[in-house]
């Protein structure tokens, strides 16, 4: 005869099953929501066609699909933390923010805060998608090896855009396919349509592969591919021609510099420690003499490795700087932050709207119109005008936040 199994046992075996079957189901949907938010962040940096309305909405409906995924899997695991989240908070106000800028204002032509409430709507649907991203690599980098994948895919996106770049710069080839991976217009650098924006994902891939490094964050078989990337990264940045992306390239070497080592103990560690190293960790004169020499040296390369273009696109910095409107039809950066200025007079508490800057500066900015700007060339600026005092609070809030 079988042998009974007694029904208490019975409930704890259907129990174990069920908590096994819940927690395999929660894993792969975690896996999931972070590889293909990984693969979102991956293809956001490869099509120039990221720009086009038709590639944005394919990103926001892809982030917000996971998104669903996320609240399943949050649901099925019944684990809602999320680590780090109150550095979203002041992200949210100023979500909240550009959706009472869309709302009419009762009065007699019910108008809204906003001066173009179609873009302000489309960039609350932008802006939305990026922080639910946010939210989702906080919520799946809290272990080492998520996070490790993470930044060793963005190096890795950074270093094929930059080979893919300094080939395009030196072989001069353009692919087949025209609106994708094949900008031709003036200012284009790899497969971005902007050069500062190519400039923009060589920074955070050269600062991620240098922070690595310097932090001893990754193995020492490690250490000699990242210094390769670094070298591919550098050459690709200086190549670009960008030079706000060179005086970041500046600063972050700085501030790498200052911070040597401190992410580690200097009291454990001292005993292992040479007295170079010693000397390195404790003596700040040393880190500054080491910050300028550093800053000596990347400026020379700088130089040298950028050439004529690079020398050309500085010299041109003071006419950009200047207040004479009559070389660059009003269209100075001076000029443009002293419209902005102006709007922000008019509109201290709340703004003209996040998306409506380039429709109220022909307000302010006293130029013949051929040539509209689109954006203030100042994100502070930007910021201050589009949402006031309000957003200057939330972009405060945020400093204070990240830096505690």
């Amino acid at each position: 005869m079988e042998a009974v199994q007694p029904l208490g046992n019975q409930s704890a075996t259907i129990r174990r099953s069920s908590i096994g079957l819940r927690e395999r189901t929660s894993q792969a949907l975690a896996s999931v929501t972070f590889f293909g938010t990984l693969a979102i962040v991956t293809l956001t940096a490869i099509p120039y066609a990221t720009v086009q309305p038709w590639w944005i909405a394919l990103f926001e409906c892809g982030v917000f699909a996971l998104t669903a995924v996320w609240i399943v899997q949050s649901a099925v695991a019944e684990k809602w933390k999320l680590y780090n989240g109150l550095l979203l908070a002041p992200c949210l106000g100023l979500l909240l923010l550009a959706v009472v800028q869309t709302l009419p204002v009762w009065g007699a032509q019910r108008e809204t805060i906003s001066s173009d409430p179609y873009q302000t709507k489309l960039w609350i649907l932008h802006f939305g998608a990026l922080l639910l991203t946010a939210a989702i690599l906080l919520r799946h980098t809290s272990t080492t090896r998520h996070l490790q994948i993470l930044i060793f895919l963005v190096v890795a996106v950074g270093v094929l855009s930059a080979v893919f770049g300094l080939l395009r710069q030196i072989i001069g080839f353009n692919l087949p396919i025209q609106g994708f991976l094949s900008p031709s217009a003036q200012g284009t650098y790899g497969q971005f349509i902007n050069r500062n924006h190519f400039a923009m994902l060589m920074e955070m891939s050269l600062g991620l592969a240098a922070g690595m490094i310097v932090v001893g964050g990754v193995r020492r078989a490690y250490i000699a591919p990242l210094l390769i990337a670094i070298a591919i990264l550098w050459v690709a940045l200086v190549m670009t021609n960008s030079r706000g992306g060179i005086l970041a390239m500046l600063g972050q070497s700085i501030f790498l510099t200052l911070f040597f080592n401190l992410a580690r103990n200097p009291l454990a560690s001292n005993q292992k420690q040479s007295v170079i190293g010693r000397v390195l960790v404790t003596s700040r004169t040393i880190r500054v003499l080491l910050a300028a020499a550093l800053v000596i040296i990347v400026g020379f390369g700088v130089v040298w490795v950028g050439g004529d273009s690079l020398m050309h696109r500085l010299e041109t910095l003071p006419r950009e700087w200047s207040a004479d409107t009559t070389a660059r039809m009003n269209s100075s950066r001076v000029e443009i932050w002293q419209a902005t200025l102006q709007m922000i007079q008019h509109h201290p508490l709340t703004g003209i709207g996040f998306g409506g800057f380039s429709v109220s500066l022909p307000q302010y900015h006293d130029a013949s119109g051929r040539w509209i700007p689109q954006e203030a060339h100042n994100d502070y600026l930007e910021i201050v005008a589009s949402g006031g005092i309000v957003a200057l609070s939330m972009l405060f809030m945020f400093v204070v936040i990240l830096v505690r």
